[in-house]
Protein backbone atom coordinates (compact mmCIF):
# COMPACT_ATOMS: atom_id res chain seq x y z
CA UNK A 1 0.00 0.00 0.00
CA UNK A 2 1.66 2.99 -1.12
CA UNK A 3 2.67 5.49 1.76
CA UNK A 4 -0.26 8.77 1.27
CA UNK A 5 2.56 10.92 2.34
CA UNK A 6 4.36 10.68 -1.10
CA UNK A 7 1.41 12.79 -2.37
CA UNK A 8 1.85 15.40 0.04
CA UNK A 9 3.31 18.97 -0.71
CA UNK A 10 4.33 21.78 1.16
CA UNK A 11 3.95 25.15 0.07
CA UNK A 12 5.09 28.24 2.09
CA UNK A 13 3.69 32.09 1.29
CA UNK A 14 3.99 35.56 2.55
CA UNK A 15 1.56 37.24 4.15
CA UNK A 16 2.97 40.33 5.64
CA UNK A 17 1.13 43.43 4.95
CA UNK A 18 -0.71 42.55 1.67
CA UNK A 19 -3.91 42.16 3.34
CA UNK A 20 -4.13 45.57 4.67
CA UNK A 21 -2.88 46.79 1.10
CA UNK A 22 -5.30 44.67 -0.30
CA UNK A 23 -8.34 46.46 1.91
CA UNK A 24 -7.30 49.71 1.14
CA UNK A 25 -7.35 49.38 -2.46
CA UNK A 26 -10.80 47.86 -1.87
CA UNK A 27 -12.37 50.76 -0.33
CA UNK A 28 -10.57 53.04 -3.04
CA UNK A 29 -12.31 50.91 -5.70
CA UNK A 30 -9.00 51.49 -7.84
CA UNK A 31 -9.61 48.36 -9.71
CA UNK A 32 -12.84 49.43 -11.02
CA UNK A 33 -11.90 53.02 -11.56
CA UNK A 34 -9.13 52.17 -13.98
CA UNK A 35 -10.85 49.78 -15.89
CA UNK A 36 -13.63 52.97 -16.15
CA UNK A 37 -10.73 55.36 -17.49
CA UNK A 38 -8.32 52.66 -18.99
CA UNK A 39 -8.95 52.93 -23.00
CA UNK A 40 -10.41 50.06 -24.76
CA UNK A 41 -8.11 46.95 -24.93
CA UNK A 42 -7.05 44.76 -27.97
CA UNK A 43 -10.07 42.83 -29.47
CA UNK A 44 -8.31 39.60 -27.97
CA UNK A 45 -9.45 39.26 -24.82
CA UNK A 46 -7.50 39.42 -21.53
CA UNK A 47 -6.64 36.39 -19.54
CA UNK A 48 -5.91 39.27 -16.64
CA UNK A 49 -7.07 42.69 -16.86
CA UNK A 50 -5.01 45.02 -16.85
CA UNK A 51 -6.64 46.97 -14.27
CA UNK A 52 -6.00 44.30 -11.69
CA UNK A 53 -2.33 43.92 -13.00
CA UNK A 54 -2.07 47.79 -12.34
CA UNK A 55 -3.31 47.25 -8.98
CA UNK A 56 -0.66 44.34 -8.27
CA UNK A 57 1.80 47.32 -9.31
CA UNK A 58 0.97 49.45 -7.12
CA UNK A 59 1.09 46.59 -4.02
CA UNK A 60 3.92 45.71 -5.11
CA UNK A 61 5.38 49.38 -5.08
CA UNK A 62 4.05 50.43 -1.69
CA UNK A 63 5.31 46.62 -0.12
CA UNK A 64 8.76 45.70 -2.16
CA UNK A 65 9.35 48.18 -4.81
CA UNK A 66 10.68 45.13 -7.14
CA UNK A 67 12.16 46.26 -10.64
CA UNK A 68 8.95 45.29 -13.62
CA UNK A 69 11.76 42.03 -14.29
CA UNK A 70 11.68 40.89 -10.70
CA UNK A 71 7.91 41.36 -10.16
CA UNK A 72 6.96 38.36 -10.86
CA UNK A 73 9.19 36.11 -8.45
CA UNK A 74 8.10 38.36 -5.77
CA UNK A 75 4.22 37.53 -6.76
CA UNK A 76 5.15 33.90 -6.42
CA UNK A 77 6.65 34.14 -3.16
CA UNK A 78 3.21 35.55 -2.16
CA UNK A 79 -0.64 34.66 -1.21
CA UNK A 80 -2.47 35.20 -4.71
CA UNK A 81 -5.96 36.55 -2.94
CA UNK A 82 -4.19 39.38 -0.76
CA UNK A 83 -2.75 40.62 -4.63
CA UNK A 84 -6.39 40.40 -6.21
CA UNK A 85 -5.56 37.52 -8.41
CA UNK A 86 -5.72 33.67 -9.11
CA UNK A 87 -2.98 31.38 -8.39
CA UNK A 88 -2.96 30.56 -12.07
CA UNK A 89 -2.69 34.05 -12.68
CA UNK A 90 1.07 34.56 -10.68
CA UNK A 91 2.49 33.07 -14.16
CA UNK A 92 1.03 35.62 -16.15
CA UNK A 93 3.11 38.45 -14.74
CA UNK A 94 6.03 39.29 -16.53
CA UNK A 95 7.58 42.30 -17.52
CA UNK A 96 5.94 42.82 -20.87
CA UNK A 97 2.48 42.25 -19.70
CA UNK A 98 3.79 44.84 -16.82
CA UNK A 99 5.11 47.31 -19.38
CA UNK A 100 1.93 46.97 -21.96
CA UNK A 101 -0.15 47.95 -18.87
CA UNK A 102 1.46 51.03 -17.84
CA UNK A 103 1.52 51.66 -21.67
CA UNK A 104 -2.56 51.72 -21.43
CA UNK A 105 -2.51 53.70 -18.21
CA UNK A 106 -0.12 56.47 -20.15
CA UNK A 107 -2.96 56.04 -22.63
CA UNK A 108 -5.71 56.54 -20.17
CA UNK A 109 -7.52 59.85 -19.41
CA UNK A 110 -5.16 60.02 -15.93
CA UNK A 111 -6.91 63.81 -14.88
CA UNK A 112 -10.56 62.59 -14.76
CA UNK A 113 -9.02 59.05 -13.08
CA UNK A 114 -7.19 61.11 -10.29
CA UNK A 115 -10.53 62.77 -9.76
CA UNK A 116 -12.25 59.54 -9.53
CA UNK A 117 -9.94 58.40 -7.30
CA UNK A 118 -9.95 61.32 -5.18
CA UNK A 119 -13.26 61.80 -4.88
CA UNK A 120 -13.45 58.00 -3.56
CA UNK A 121 -11.38 58.53 -0.80
CA UNK A 122 -13.08 61.55 0.06
CA UNK A 123 -16.29 59.61 0.44
CA UNK A 124 -15.02 57.01 1.68
CA UNK A 125 -12.59 58.18 4.64
CA UNK A 126 -14.85 61.73 5.09
CA UNK A 127 -11.83 63.80 4.32
CA UNK A 128 -12.13 67.09 5.18
CA UNK A 129 -11.15 69.81 2.62
CA UNK A 130 -11.55 73.01 4.79
CA UNK A 131 -7.56 73.77 4.44
CA UNK A 132 -5.26 72.57 1.43
CA UNK A 133 -1.22 72.37 1.41
CA UNK A 134 0.77 73.15 -2.12
CA UNK A 135 4.25 72.53 -2.78
CA UNK A 136 6.55 72.19 -5.36
CA UNK A 137 9.30 70.38 -6.15
CA UNK A 138 11.74 69.62 -9.03
CA UNK A 139 12.56 66.10 -10.80
CA UNK A 140 16.21 66.08 -11.91
CA UNK A 141 17.44 64.35 -15.27
CA UNK A 142 20.66 64.09 -17.32
CA UNK A 143 20.73 63.83 -21.03
CA UNK A 144 20.11 65.45 -24.10
CA UNK A 145 16.43 64.92 -24.87
CA UNK A 146 16.86 66.38 -27.78
CA UNK A 147 13.89 65.25 -29.70
CA UNK A 148 11.08 67.00 -27.51
CA UNK A 149 8.32 68.65 -29.06
CA UNK A 150 8.65 72.37 -29.68
CA UNK A 151 7.50 74.84 -26.93
CA UNK A 152 5.28 76.94 -28.63
CA UNK A 153 3.35 73.33 -29.53
CA UNK A 154 -0.44 72.78 -27.61
CA UNK A 155 -0.97 69.72 -25.97
CA UNK A 156 2.44 68.41 -25.57
CA UNK A 157 4.35 67.22 -22.54
CA UNK A 158 6.09 69.07 -20.33
CA UNK A 159 9.74 69.80 -21.51
CA UNK A 160 13.04 68.28 -19.52
CA UNK A 161 15.21 71.71 -19.41
CA UNK A 162 17.00 73.69 -17.11
CA UNK A 163 15.86 76.05 -14.52
CA UNK A 164 16.01 76.44 -10.61
CA UNK A 165 16.65 73.47 -9.50
CA UNK A 166 15.86 72.42 -5.76
CA UNK A 167 18.16 69.79 -5.47
CA UNK A 168 21.42 72.29 -6.01
CA UNK A 169 21.79 71.17 -9.70
CA UNK A 170 21.84 73.45 -12.15
CA UNK A 171 23.88 71.42 -14.18
CA UNK A 172 21.10 69.25 -14.82
CA UNK A 173 17.79 69.71 -16.57
CA UNK A 174 14.49 68.99 -14.91
CA UNK A 175 10.92 68.99 -14.31
CA UNK A 176 8.84 70.74 -11.69
CA UNK A 177 6.02 68.74 -10.28
CA UNK A 178 3.63 70.64 -8.28
CA UNK A 179 0.98 69.13 -5.64
CA UNK A 180 -2.12 70.05 -3.22
CA UNK A 181 -3.46 68.05 -0.80
CA UNK A 182 -5.42 68.36 1.94
CA UNK A 183 -4.99 68.98 5.09
CA UNK A 184 -6.57 66.29 6.97
CA UNK A 185 -4.49 63.07 5.69
CA UNK A 186 -2.70 64.77 3.11
CA UNK A 187 -4.97 63.24 0.03
CA UNK A 188 -3.90 65.25 -3.14
CA UNK A 189 -6.69 66.87 -4.68
CA UNK A 190 -4.38 68.47 -7.43
CA UNK A 191 -1.20 67.84 -9.19
CA UNK A 192 0.47 68.82 -12.22
CA UNK A 193 3.85 68.42 -13.91
CA UNK A 194 5.26 71.64 -15.92
CA UNK A 195 8.14 72.37 -17.91
CA UNK A 196 11.91 72.65 -16.24
CA UNK A 197 12.15 75.97 -16.58
CA UNK A 198 8.77 77.24 -15.13
CA UNK A 199 8.70 79.29 -11.95
CA UNK A 200 7.30 78.49 -8.46
CA UNK A 201 5.25 82.19 -8.42
CA UNK A 202 3.54 80.57 -11.68
CA UNK A 203 2.50 77.33 -10.21
CA UNK A 204 1.00 78.91 -7.53
CA UNK A 205 -0.93 81.48 -9.36
CA UNK A 206 -2.27 79.01 -11.71
CA UNK A 207 -3.26 76.26 -9.05
CA UNK A 208 -4.82 79.23 -6.82
CA UNK A 209 -7.11 80.12 -9.64
CA UNK A 210 -7.42 76.50 -10.93
CA UNK A 211 -9.12 75.71 -7.64
CA UNK A 212 -11.26 78.84 -7.62
CA UNK A 213 -12.56 78.86 -10.91
CA UNK A 214 -13.67 74.70 -9.93
CA UNK A 215 -15.23 75.93 -7.24
CA UNK A 216 -16.85 79.28 -8.04
CA UNK A 217 -15.51 81.64 -5.16
CA UNK A 218 -12.43 83.08 -3.77
CA UNK A 219 -13.18 83.13 0.07
CA UNK A 220 -10.47 80.19 0.89
CA UNK A 221 -12.47 79.47 4.04
CA UNK A 222 -14.92 77.71 2.06
CA UNK A 223 -12.82 76.21 -1.33
CA UNK A 224 -12.27 73.23 0.26
CA UNK A 225 -16.47 72.51 1.26
CA UNK A 226 -17.69 74.04 -2.15
CA UNK A 227 -14.72 72.26 -4.06
CA UNK A 228 -16.03 68.66 -2.81
CA UNK A 229 -19.57 69.55 -3.44
CA UNK A 230 -18.40 70.24 -7.52
CA UNK A 231 -16.48 67.28 -7.73
CA UNK A 232 -19.41 65.11 -5.98
CA UNK A 233 -21.57 66.94 -9.02
CA UNK A 234 -19.54 66.24 -11.82
CA UNK A 235 -18.56 62.55 -11.01
CA UNK A 236 -22.12 61.92 -10.50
Amino acid sequence: MANSLDDTSLESLEVGAAPVVRHFLDRLQLAPLLARYLPPASRRPEDIPTSVTLCVLVTNLLLARRPLYGLHAWAARCVPEYLGIQPDQVALLGDDRLGRSLDRLYRADRASLLTALVVQAVREFQIDLKQLHNDTTTVTFTGAYRNQQPAEQRDRPPRITFGYNKDHRPDLKQLLFSITVSADGAVPVHAKTYDGNVTDDQIHRETWDFLCQLVGVTDDARVGNVFLERWLRLCG
